[in-house]
């Protein structure tokens, strides 16, 4: 099955840039101009087109630039399902990784921000050159 097309993903589908949403524009499996997509449990949203299942912000892109992303397509402010186009930009894995929230046991709130076993916070950065 051929991948899927700027030109056929805007044949299915309407995006709106300033609040994100993804509307079908033919009927499939529900009215036209209904919500396109779904919810996943990582908090993205997706969307089935063509018995394939893509992420909406990849879907997305590729309506508004005519392509595919070479890598990621970042949400800037983390929110993973705010699809506005001012939210979304391509970024590599570092970038991507860079943009990350802390984990849950992160008792600092802070990425790179840990408590020694003296009890003293202690930060730390690392930085790959690239090349």
């Amino acid at each position: 099955m051929p991948a899927l097309t700027a030109e056929r993903a805007r044949e299915l589908l309407d995006y709106d840039p300033e609040t994100g949403a993804l509307n079908w524009r033919v009927p499939r499996g529900c009215r036209s101009g209904a919500l396109a997509g779904t919810r996943t449990s990582e908090g993205y949203t997706q969307v089935e087109i063509d018995f394939r299942i893509y992420k909406s912000h990849r879907v997305i892109w590729l309506i508004q630039t005519g392509g595919w992303p070479k890598h990621h397509v970042d949400h800037r402010n983390g929110m993973r399902a705010d699809n506005r186009w001012k939210n979304l930009r391509e970024a590599t894995p570092r970038q991507n990784a860079q943009n990350r929230r802390p984990c849950a046991r992160n008792s600092s709130g802070r990425i790179g921000v840990t408590k020694t076993a003296s009890g003293r916070w202690q930060a730390f950065i690392i930085a790959r050159r690239s090349g």
